[in-house]
């Protein structure tokens, strides 16, 4: 058995922040940029007892982008952090007794 799994995580807003901590005078705001991701999992049964299976998490190594900016903030300058968490596996051997 295969399965994709494609998720869309739509923009998420963070805390608003006063931006005193980093010497602005105006406020900004923080967000999650939208990503979407694709998740692949895949069985065998080797037999009526025992099946393998191995899963891979995020496998086009999509990054999650945190923008931070005001109203009068260019285009250019949203960006603040880029973070990257690269793919996850997972392989095993199921059974049942």
């Amino acid at each position: 058995m295969l399965s994709l799994k494609w998720n869309y995580r739509g923009r998420q807003r963070l805390a608003s922040q006063t931006g005193s901590q980093y010497g602005a005078t105006a406020g900004f705001l923080e967000y999650y940029a939208p990503r979407t991701f694709l998740d692949v999992n895949i069985e065998y049964q080797l037999s009526q007892r025992f099946t393998v299976f191995a899963n891979a998490r995020n496998i086009l190594n999509k990054e999650q982008t945190l923008e931070r900016y005001n109203d009068v903030s260019p285009d250019y300058s949203r960006v603040y952090r880029i973070e990257e968490f690269g793919v996850q596996y997972s392989i095993g051997l199921k059974g049942t007794f």
